[in-house]
């Protein structure tokens, strides 16, 4: 990516162009080009799909062997740094962990999802990334703890239909595209299996876990907004690679997504022609 390298002409070109722009679409001063892009949903976002076909993310923080990794009883079934983010174009396979969530009396475990598929797309003026996931499996496990509701054993939970929506605000910076800000909605049906469901220790799990669908939901969604902010500089990098593929080689000022979807940037360039 060419960069420009005269801030104090910048900062003039930026108010001298600011009333061209509407009416020229683009304006040149002093050696640096001012133009505003326009990329339509089909045409960014279409192609970017190859891309996010080499993305998949695994989560789990579960051993079925008690006491594997802790002493602890409340984490006796925790497996540390067992999920990744797989990331082929870059060639990135980045280990995470996802801290072990306690909902009284139960320990409440992540059991082996798996991704299926990353699907971009442009909605409601912002980014969005739509994670599929499998359904083989329980994938919501809880262990009682010390407690006399553990004579009813453990309850599961099937996540069926799961999916999971990043929405992403884009932004400008350094020349560069940029996420400025990252939210998460999990969606799934809940299948419960164990003693929540259908005995005499199901009132149980009413009385001390009223809320536990919509806490392991609150839980997943928590942990994916903060990794995906921990590591939303791969993303960038995916998009900006991208952008420049559809011939974006300038410094983005400023970029915005449209209301039907489409890629609004303004982006500055060196020409000595001006």
């Amino acid at each position: 990516m060419k960069h420009i390298t005269h801030p104090g002409k910048r900062t003039f070109v930026s108010v001298a162009c600011g009333l061209f722009l509407l009416v020229l679409w683009g304006c040149c001063e002093n050696g640096v080009r001012t133009e505003a892009v326009t990329l339509e949903k089909a045409e960014w976002i279409g192609a970017l799909r190859t891309t996010f076909d080499g993305i998949s993310l695994r989560l789990n923080n579960y051993t079925p062997n008690d006491h594997e990794f802790s002493a602890e009883n409340v984490s006796a079934f925790y497996k540390p740094d067992d999920s990744y983010l797989t990331v082929e174009a870059l060639g990135l396979n980045i280990p995470f962990d996802i801290p072990l969530q306690r909902q009284e009396p139960y320990s409440i475990y992540i059991n082996d999802v798996n991704s299926t598929g990353f699907e971009p797309d442009a909605r409601m003026r912002k980014g969005l990334i739509t994670i599929l996931f499998e359904e083989d499996g329980t994938e919501v496990i809880g262990n009682c703890v010390e407690n006399i509701a553990c004579v009813c054993g453990d309850p599961r939970i099937n996540l069926n239909q799961m999916k999971i929506e990043v929405w992403l605000t884009v932004g400008a910076r350094a020349g560069r595209l940029t996420i400025a800000d990252i939210d998460a909605k999990l969606s799934a049906t809940y299948e419960e299996t164990g003693p929540c469901v259908d005995n005499v220790c199901a009132f149980a799990c009413d009385l001390f876990a009223a809320d536990r669908e919509s806490q392991m939901q609150d839980a997943v969604e928590a942990q994916v907004i903060t990794h995906f902010n921990a590591y939303k500089g791969i993303i960038e990098g995916l998009f900006n690679n991208h952008l420049e593929t559809l011939g974006v080689t300038g410094e983005i000022t400023s970029a915005n997504i449209g209301s039907d979807g489409e890629l609004l940037l303004i982006v500055q360039s060196e020409d000595e022609s001006c």
